[in-house]
C-alpha cells in the first residue's frame, strides 16, 4: 500500500528517529536521535534530555518542550509513511525576545516502540488533542504560573493623570503604551494608530480599532473596559465582540511589504520569508482574501487566533498550515500561555469576560489585547 493510500488511522509516529536541523546560518549538530511513542491521540518524545509532549492530526505532527529555560515547538507533516518535515522555533521561557528557528526533517530509523521512555509512566489521555466542533484547543509547552493571577495591569493613582474624563483616557493609553507594549509585546507588535482612545460600548480602544494600521503585519489595539458600576465593585462582566473584514483587499501591498523585510534585523525572529510568501499566495489563490487575528483577555489569561475568512473550514486549513502554526506558537510564548482556542468565519462573534470601573482609586480594570498578525484585507474590531 502505498502512502497516498493509508489512511491517518494506519500511520503511526512510535519508534526512533533520525533527525536534522538546517538554520539560516547552515545545518547544525547536536542530539540526532529522537524516541517517540504515539498512544490515544497523544505522543511523547525524548530528545537527548529533553522531554516532548504532543499530538497527531492526520498528517500533522506537533511536539513541545520545555527544558532548561526554554520551549521548543516542532510543527512537522508527514511526508511519507517514514519521514517528517517542518520547522523548530526554539525561545527563552518567559522572555520571548529571541527566536531560532530551524528547519527539519526526520527520518525513520526503527518502528518498535522504543522502551527507555516507559518508565516515566506519561498520562497520555492528558496530552490527547483536545478538538471540539467549531472550536480547536491546542496545549503547548510554555506553562503559566502556579501562583494566583492578580490583576496584570493598574491604571495610574488620580494624583499623575488629568481631573477630566478626556484627559484620563488620554493619560491611561500613554501609560499602557509603556506598560504593556513593553512588557507582553516585547517589541514584536506596534500599535495599530496613535494614542487616540475612541469609546465602543462599556470602554475604550486605545490605539484603533481597525487592523493592521500603523503597518502590514503584527500590530495590536487594546481594549480598556472603563465603566460605572454600583459602589466600588470591580465585578466581571461579559463583553460582546464582532470581528469582521472591511474595506478592499491589499494582498498585493502586502507581499510587497514582506519581500521588503528580508534581512530586516526587526524580523529576524519570522520564520522563512520566501515560506511566508508561498503559504500567503497559496492561501489568497485558493481562499481569497482572509486576516488571521489574536485575543488575549488580561482577567482570565486565554488566548484565541481568530481566522477572518469565508467559512470556518476554510479558516481551518489556513490555521492549521505549518507556517502559520509557527507565527502562533511565537505569539503563544509571547503571552506566556499554555494552551489556545481557535475560531474561523466571517464576521467572528465571541465574548470576553472583563473586570471594569471608572475609579482611577481602584485600580482593577483588566485590558483586553487584539493583535492583527498577518491577512490581505483589513479587520474591523466591534
Amino acid at each position: 500500500m502505498s502512502y497516498e493510500e493509508m489512511s491517518a488511522q494506519q500511520l503511526s509516529v512510535t519508534g526512533t528517529w533520525k533527525i536534522d536541523t538546517v538554520a539560516e546560518t547552515g545545518p547544525e549538530k547536536g542530539k540526532s536521535k529522537v524516541l517517540l511513542i504515539e498512544s490515544g491521540g497523544g505522543i511523547i518524545g525524548e530528545w537527548g534530555t529533553t522531554l516532548f509532549t504532543g499530538s497527531r492530526d492526520g498528517r500533522k505532527v506537533s511536539l513541545r518542550a520545555r527544558s532548561e529555560g526554554t520551549a521548543a515547538e516542532l510543527t512537522l507533516t508527514l511526508t511519507s509513511a517514514e519521514s517528517m518535515s517542518g520547522t523548530l522555533v526554539q525561545t527563552f521561557v518567559g522572555h520571548g525576545r529571541s527566536f531560532t528557528i530551524r528547519q527539519l526533517t526526520m527520518e525513520r530509523k526503527s518502528s518498535e516502540a522504543p522502551t527507555s521512555l516507559v518508565a516515566r509512566g506519561e498520562p497520555f489521555d492528558e496530552i490527547a488533542s483536545r478538538r471540539q466542533r467549531g472550536v480547536t484547543m491546542k496545549t503547548l509547552a510554555v506553562k503559566p504560573s502556579d501562583s494566583p493571577k492578580g490583576p496584570r495591569f493598574v491604571i495610574p493613582d488620580r494624583k499623575n493623570v488629568s481631573t477630566t474624563d478626556d484627559g484620563i483616557i488620554s493619560d491611561m493609553c500613554n501609560w499602557v503604551v509603556s506598560g504593556i507594549f513593553g512588557a507582553l509585546t516585547e517589541e514584536i507588535f506596534v500599535p495599530m494608530a496613535p494614542c487616540n482612545p475612541s469609546a465602543n460600548g462599556g470602554g475604550y480602544y486605545l490605539f484603533g480599532s481597525t487592523g493592521p494600521g500603523s503597518r502590514m503585519i503584527f500590530t495590536t489595539t487594546i481594549y480598556y473596559p472603563w465603566e460605572d458600576v454600583s459602589g466600588y465593585s470591580c465585578e466581571s462582566r461579559e463583553y460582546n465582540f464582532t470581528f469582521s473584514l472591511t474595506e478592499t483587499s491589499y494582498f498585493k501591498t502586502l507581499i510587497s511589504f514582506i519581500k521588503s523585510i528580508k534581512g530586516n534585523p526587526c524580523f529576524g525572529w519570522l520564520p522563512g520569508i520566501s515560506d511566508l510568501i508561498t503559504t500567503i499566495t497559496d492561501f489568497y489563490n485558493e481562499y481569497g482574501d482572509f486576516a488571521i487575528i489574536g485575543g488575549f483577555n488580561t482577567n482570565t489569561g486565554s488566548l484565541t487566533f481568530y481566522c477572518v475568512c469565508t467559512n470556518a473550514q476554510t479558516g481551518q486549513a489556513i490555521l492549521s498550515n505549518s507556517v502559520i502554526e509557527t507565527l502562533l506558537s511565537i505569539v503563544a510564548v509571547l503571552t506566556g500561555n499554555d494552551s489556545y482556542s481557535e475560531q474561523a468565519g466571517n464576521p467572528i462573534y465571541d465574548s470576553y469576560s472583563l473586570a471594569r470601573n471608572d475609579m482611577l482609586y481602584y485600580p482593577c480594570n483588566t485590558p483586553l489585547i487584539f493583535m492583527y498578525i498577518v491577512g490581505t484585507m483589513p479587520v474591523q474590531f466591534n
